[in-house]
C-alpha cells in the first residue's frame, strides 16, 4: 500500500474525531511502505501523511525510497551500520574548531547562544535534514519569544547574533563536507546588525553634569571619576582602560600606551592583546587629565609598574555609571529604559540607552564636532583602517556635506 487517500482508509468516526479537533485541512493524501532503517541494518514502516495531491505524495515517496536505497547501499558496501549525522554533533565540532579561532569573550558569548537559542531547537535533528520551513518557523518563534532576562523581546542586534551564528554553523558543515547547503541561504536573515543610529553619546555639557555627581572628597569618587574621565578623553574601550598598568602612563610625555585589553572569564582574570592590530597605540592627553592621572599615581602607596591602574571590574564600572545618572539626570516617571545592566534614560532624551561604550562613541562625537581628521580619529580608536571609523561614524557628519555646497557656492560651480 503505497499511496492512498486518506479520506477512503480512515473510518467514519476517526473522520468526526479530526472535524471535532478543527481539522480544516484539505490535504488528504500519504505514504506507507518498508524500506531500510539505517540505525539497525533492517526493514521498517516509513509512512507520512498531510499532501495535497496524489502526485505530491508519490514524488514524496520516491524521494524518500531513493534517500533509504542509497544509505542501505552504503551499508552493503561498508558492511557497517549508517549513524545519521547529528546537528548536534555539528555544533560541538563548530565550537570546538571555533575555540582555537576566536577570542575568549567571543567564544563565550558563541556558546551562550548556542546554548539557549540553538541547541534545544535544532540539536536532536539530523543535520542534513533540516529545511528551510524548519529555519522559518525557528525564526518566527524567536520573534514573540520573551527574554528570560528582561522579560521583554529580544532586540534586533539579538535576533541577527542568533541568526548569524546558526548560519556560520551550517557553513561549517559545507566546509567539512557534512552538508551540501545552508538552508539559510534562501531564508532572510532575522534582526539587523547595530546601526550607526542605535549608538547613544554624551554632549560634553552633559559629560560635565555627569562627572560633577562623584564627590572628590572621598577615595572611591575620585577613583571612579576619573575612570570616566579617561574614558570620555581617550576614546578607550572599556577592555583597555581596565588592563592598564601604571608603567603604561608615560606622564612626561603626557601619554596612555594601550598594550593590552583585560576581560573577566569565568572568574579568571584575562589579559590579551587588544581586538585589533591597530589597537596597539599611543594616546596623547591633555594637561589636566595628566595632571588628574599624577594626582592618582601618586597617591597609590609604592605601585608596582605592572600593577593594574584601576584594579575594579565592568560591573563595578557599571554600577558607577547607573547610580551617577540617576544623581545627576534623575529618572523621568514612565520613561526609564532598563537593559541588561540596568541602564536608564534620563530627562535630556529619556530614551537614550547610555552604555560604557558610548564613552567612546561621546569621545569621538566631540573630535568631529571639532573637525578632527577622520584618519587621526581612527588612529586614536584603534581602528584597522579609517574606513571603519567612517562606516560608524559618519552619520555625525551631515554638517560636513552642508559646509562642501557652501564652498562651492563661493566657487560659482
Amino acid at each position: 500500500m503505497p499511496v492512498y487517500e486518506i479520506s477512503k482508509r480512515k473510518s467514519y468516526q476517526k473522520l468526526l474525531d479530526e472535524k471535532k479537533r478543527k481539522n480544516k485541512s484539505k490535504k488528504n493524501w500519504g505514504y506507507k511502505f518498508q524500506g531500510f532503517n539505517p540505525e539497525t541494518g533492517k526493514k521498517k514502516a516509513y509512512t507520512k501523511e498531510g499532501f495535497l495531491t496524489k502526485d505530491e505524495a508519490e514524488k514524496a515517496e520516491r524521494i524518500r525510497k531513493n534517500e533509504l536505497e542509497a544509505l542501505e547501499k552504503e551499508f552493503k558496501e561498508n558492511g557497517c551500520l549508517v549513524k545519521p549525522f547529528m546537528f548536534s554533533e555539528l555544533i560541538e565540532k563548530f565550537l570546538l574548531e571555533s575555540k582555537s579561532r576566536v577570542r575568549p569573550g567571543v567564544q563565550r558569548n558563541k556558546e551562550v547562544f548556542v546554548r539557549n537559542h540553538i541547541m534545544p531547537d535544532f540539536g536532536h535533528y539530523v543535520a542534513s535534514k533540516i529545511s528551510n520551513y524548519d529555519i522559518i518557523e525557528w525564526q518566527t518563534r524567536k520573534r514573540t519569544e520573551l527574554s528570560a532576562k528582561t522579560g521583554q523581546p529580544y532586540e534586533k542586534t539579538t535576533l541577527r547574533s542568533m541568526s548569524s551564528i546558526l548560519s556560520g554553523i551550517f557553513n561549517f558543515g559545507i566546509k567539512i563536507k557534512k552538508l551540501a547547503v545552508n538552508p539559510l541561504r534562501d531564508v532572510k536573515h532575522m534582526g539587523t546588525a547595530r546601526t550607526q543610529h542605535e549608538m547613544s553619546f554624551l554632549t560634553l555639557d552633559e559629560f560635565k553634569t555627569f562627572i560633577a555627581a562623584f564627590d572628590d572628597s572621598t577615595s572611591m569618587g575620585r577613583v571612579y571619576k576619573l575612570i570616566f574621565e579617561v574614558l570620555f578623553g581617550t576614546g578607550m574601550r572599556i577592555g583597555e582602560l581596565l588592563a592598564l598598568r601604571v608603567m603604561d602612563v608615560d606622564l612626561e610625555n603626557s601619554i596612555i600606551n594601550v598594550r593590552h585589553t583585560y576581560i573577566r572569564l569565568f572568574g579568571h582574570d584575562l589579559v590579551q592583546d587588544p581586538k585589533t592590530v591597530n589597537g596597539k597605540r599611543q594616546i596623547a592627553i591633555t594637561p589636566s587629565l595628566k595632571d588628574s592621572l599624577k594626582t592618582y599615581i601618586d597617591r597609590l602607596v609604592d605601585p608596582d609598574p605592572q600593577f593594574r591602574l584601576f584594579p575594579c571590574s565592568k560591573d563595578q564600572i557599571e554600577r558607577q555609571k547607573n547610580w551617577a545618572l540617576r544623581e545627576a539626570f534623575g529618572i523621568v516617571e514612565g520613561t526609564q529604559k532598563i537593559g541588561k545592566k540596568g541602564n536608564r534614560g534620563y530627562p535630556g532624551d529619556p530614551k537614550k540607552f547610555v552604555r560604557l561604550h558610548d564613552f567612546r562613541h561621546s569621545h569621538v562625537s566631540l573630535l568631529i564636532s571639532k573637525n578632527m581628521d577622520v584618519i587621526l580619529i581612527a588612529k586614536r580608536l584603534g581602528h584597522a583602517s579609517p574606513d571603519i571609523t567612517q562606516k560608524i561614524y559618519g552619520h555625525l557628519y551631515p554638517h560636513k556635506e552642508r559646509e562642501m555646497i557652501n564652498e562651492l557656492m563661493k566657487l560659482n560651480l
